[in-house]
């Protein structure tokens, strides 16, 4: 039996070095009673609910400990777009606030900048919610360019998130930032390489200040921006910190066991030696967990055997994976 719900928990007196512990079963449950040496009462528990663990499973169960990210759609949230006073940042896109009319409550008030937001809100409330599109620009495909306007963008988005965390004014404001097909939601796909490496600076920045900055990637299509209301009732009402919408649709983040192309988990090979291998596709998702070749053999002067115990993915293994090589 394991601990599972308590009751009535009371502490009478806190500097104890040492404690007697009375335990009284009273049925499916438990009275716990704590005193000092001197026998002065400490703490008293009324009720601590037991429940016996589950019983073994007849057969082996087979582990999979391998986990891959996936992006589901989620069910739509009861209110479209929450309440509360929004604003549009309009510096990178001019027409944002038009194109973002039917998913924002009406009154959404754009400004040019976060600068501007903050010198004309004066002593009233900042608004609750501030929506930001990410800059990004063409790109002739060329290296040299994409680098340089990654760069750029980069440097500019985390500019906007250090002004907007360091105004004490807008610590209860939430910053949305939305990017254009930055990544894919399923499989292989044309991203806007210039601002994916924004999802990496985000979430590092979520992790630091929870809940002050949200995600979004939108599609080019008019029913992903119509999505945003309901995007921004997941991110606010679900708490979801990154979203994708595609075609109409807002996807979130999960974990999910990763499974092998063939649809299997990857399985240990008959014998103890075996080794991690790819199958004909050459990509990540074709990892097989194969028998090692000739693990015995006599080795002769000039060879030796090294024996891993822990072996991951380099960089370029991942730019294979993705196509770019």
């Amino acid at each position: 039996h394991l601990p599972f719900t308590w009751n009535g928990v009371t502490l009478h007196a806190a500097g104890a070095t040492a404690l007697r512990v009375a335990i009284t079963p009273t049925g499916s449950s438990v009275a716990i009673t704590a005193t000092d040496p001197a026998g002065q009462l400490v703490a008293t528990i009324d009720e601590l609910s037991l429940r016996p663990l589950p019983v073994a499973p007849s057969t082996p169960v087979r582990s999979n400990h391998l986990y891959a990210l996936v992006w589901q759609a989620l069910p739509a949230p009861s209110t479209a777009t929450p309440d509360g006073e929004y604003a549009v940042l309009t510096e990178h896109h001019p027409d944002l606030a038009d194109m973002l009319a039917d998913a924002l409550p009406a009154g959404t008030r754009a400004y040019d900048a976060l600068a501007d937001l903050i010198e004309n809100c004066g002593d009233g409330p900042p608004p609750s919610v501030i929506v930001a599109p990410c800059p990004s620009g063409p790109s002739d495909g060329r290296d040299d360019e994409l680098v340089g306007l990654a760069h750029a963008t980069t440097r500019q988005v985390l500019g906007l998130i250090q002004r907007y965390l360091a105004e004490d004014r807008l610590s209860s404001s939430r910053l949305v930032l939305l990017t254009t097909g930055s990544a894919a939601v399923a499989g292989p796909g044309k991203v806007d390489l210039a601002q994916s490496p924004l999802w990496g600076l985000v979430r590092s920045v979520q992790a630091e200040h929870p809940d002050r900055v949200t995600l979004v990637d939108l599609d080019d299509r008019p029913a992903g921006r119509n999505a945003l209301g309901s995007a921004l009732g997941s991110a606010l009402v679900q708490a979801e910190p990154q979203l994708m919408v595609r075609d109409g649709v807002v996807h979130g983040a999960r974990l999910t066991r990763a499974v092998s192309a063939q649809g299997g988990m990857l399985t240990m090979p008959a014998g103890g030696n075996w080794r991690l291998a790819v199958s004909e596709g050459g990509t990540l998702e074709d990892l097989v967990l194969a028998p090692a070749t000739h693990p015995d053999e006599a080795l002769d002067g000039e060879q030796i055997r090294i024996s891993v115990r822990a072996v991951g993915v380099n960089f370029r293994d991942v730019l294979y994976a993705l196509g770019m090589i």
